[in-house]
């Protein structure tokens, strides 16, 4: 299923981190983002500092320990939600 389809489990604890092989099979599905130091990892670049902040605020902070499918779910809905609604090349610069 497509990761923007599905819906985060809830991170309550006492869900174990992913393999290494299923971490490299989902970075798959979000090709512009990458693993730094065991964490998700995407740079984004706003000319303006309001369109920076207007992007954060529509983005929620989920912190797991280890990653889990989860956090994939999110950096892919955070790709969708940039391309939707913030894609402006006149304003944004997309790394």
């Amino acid at each position: 299923m497509e990761l923007t389809k599905k819906r985060c489990m809830s991170c309550e604890g006492g869900v174990p981190p992913l393999s290494k092989e299923r971490v490299s099979e989902l970075l798959k599905e979000i090709p512009v983002w990458s693993l730094n130091k065991g964490h998700l990892y995407r740079e984004f670049r706003f000319k303006k500092f309001s369109e920076t902040m207007r992007f954060l605020n529509s983005v929620a902070e989920v912190a797991v320990n280890g990653l889990s499918e989860n956090d994939f779910i999110l950096a892919a809905m955070i790709d969708k939600l940039l391309a939707d609604n913030f894609l402006n090349p006149k304003t944004l610069n997309r790394i």
